[in-house]
């Protein structure tokens, strides 16, 4: 059975959509050009999210200046982040910029603290490495003022960053606490974030596979692990890091929180 769609701010109506399939569909974006109901999705959103999916109705009208005859389509019971209006990208359906624009944004936080010249050059390294986008990377070396024989390595290491692609930064300061705040406010923005002692490994594809984890195979995760390195979702810090005395006690504990509410993912 039909309805009208709902009020919940949490859901996502095709209706307007550049990417929603109707019937005798012409031209998406020009709703005159619609039919009657809706068919498919540009996007492959009602396959991907076909649980959430609802179908629904409206009786016609006008909308955002634009006269709407009536139409039957779906209502996503979840936030759909493909869902774009008639009017972006000047009205040309571009499935693959849309895709492009919802990759999250990463955040690495490299802990030079107690590291070798080795180390830093391990996980500098393994970033030059990855296959995700870099510019959607921020990489943060987190330095202690002790750390002044480690200047060279980091220095080597910020040069081969930036021939990468990444746009690195150096957070300095004697305080670990003042030194750790520092470093997640350089975060700011990002979706989710790894923080690791240098030496630790980033797996090549760790954050391409994440991507398609959250985009494609429609995953909810507030933690993602993979050999050993921990990637958690940065709003998820901004609101209980400040509840814990050490990162390591917040690592601790939103991974026991994740896996009880089914959002801990190995990948």
């Amino acid at each position: 059975m039909k309805s009208k769609p709902s009020e919940r701010s949490l859901q996502t109506s095709c209706q307007l959509c550049q990417f929603a399939i109707y019937d005798n569909d012409t031209r998406l974006g020009t709703n005159s050009s619609r039919g009657k109901t809706q068919t498919g999705c540009h996007a492959g959103r009602l396959e991907q999210l076909k649980e959430y999916a609802v179908e629904a109705y409206n009786e016609g009208g006008e909308e955002e200046g634009v006269t709407i005859p009536p139409q039957e389509f779906y209502v996503m019971d979840c936030v759909c982040n493909m869902f774009r209006q008639p009017s972006w990208n000047g009205g040309a359906r571009d499935v693959g910029l849309a895709r492009a624009e919802i990759e999250p944004l990463f955040s690495v936080i490299i802990d030079t603290e107690s590291s070798k010249a080795e180390d830093i050059k391990t996980t500098s390294d393994s970033l030059v490495g990855i296959t995700y986008t870099k510019k959607k990377i921020a990489a943060v070396f987190s330095v202690g003022v002790k750390n002044t024989k480690l200047r060279k390595a980091i220095t080597e290491s910020f040069g081969k960053l930036q021939g990468a692609g990444y746009r690195p930064q150096i957070v300095m300061s004697a305080n670990k606490k003042d030194r750790e705040l520092d470093s997640f406010r350089r975060a700011a923005g990002g979706t989710y974030f790894v923080k690791e002692k240098a030496g630790v490994e980033i797996p090549s594809t760790l954050f391409e596979d994440i991507d398609h984890a959250l985009n494609e195979d429609m995953v909810r995760a507030v933690v993602f692990r993979r050999e050993g390195v921990n990637v958690i979702s940065l709003p998820a810090y901004a609101v209980r890091g400040a509840n814990h005395e050490t990162y390591e006690e917040f690592k601790a504990s939103v991974c026991v929180e994740a896996k009880s509410a089914g959002l801990y993912t190995e990948i």
